[in-house]
């Protein structure tokens, strides 16, 4: 039984230092995140992608009605300016005052395939976890920043209360689905943008900034 208990307490210490040993400093952290953004690795990355997902989808055949999702936060507009000016931390007011400035800058690179999509003559729609509070300033950030034409813009309204992003998605992308849509692809920087039925081809896009559920 003694041994067992030392056993036990050695399993306990090794797997405690272990991870001890996996911690990261939350400075070196925001530091290398911010070297991911800022050194073009981000940029890199984001180019590969898309370049294989147009080159996968351009010679597919659709009918009319085919409809590409484009979620909106890191994904078409980058935040990235404002997450690093507030040190990496979250504060819905703030959150919410900034979305009402409606300044976020397009993402090149995921602008390209929207063009891209626009020259195939899908319908495009955005969908997005934001409020329906920043509605008006979600359409008017889009519009400056030259997304120009779309089918719609959809927010989570009251209706869908705590229900998550994931599951609010899903139930929009079936709703859209039953309105006569068929959604070909969807892109997202999140899993949660891509997870349930009516997603078609799915690209998920880097971030590293934070995670929705």
């Amino acid at each position: 039984m003694k041994n067992f208990i030392l056993l036990l307490a050695v399993v306990i210490f090794i797997g405690c230092e272990k991870e001890k040993a996996e911690l990261e400093n939350l400075t070196d952290s925001k530091r290398v995140v911010s070297n991911y953004y800022e050194s073009g690795k981000h940029s890199e990355e984001l180019t590969e992608l898309i370049q294989n997902f147009i080159t996968e989808t351009k010679h597919d055949d659709y009918p009319n009605n085919a409809a590409v999702i484009f979620d909106i936060d890191e994904t078409v507009l980058s935040n990235y300016d404002y997450i690093k000016k507030i040190d990496f931390g979250y504060e819905y007011k703030l959150w919410d005052a900034y979305m009402q400035k409606a300044s976020a800058e397009a993402i090149p690179e995921v602008k390209n395939l929207y063009t891209f999509f626009l020259q195939e003559h899908y319908h495009i729609i955005f969908l997005t976890a934001r409020k329906q509070s920043v509605y008006d300033a979600t359409i008017i950030n889009l519009m400056k920043e030259g997304f120009t034409v779309f089918d719609t813009v959809i927010c989570k309204s009251e209706d869908y209360g705590g229900v998550s992003s994931a599951d609010f998605k899903a139930a929009e992308r079936k709703r859209l689905t039953e309105a006569g849509y068929e959604i070909i692809a969807t892109i997202g920087d999140q899993n949660s943008d891509l997870v349930g039925e009516f997603t078609g081809k799915k690209l998920k896009l880097p971030n590293y900034l934070y995670r929705v559920k």
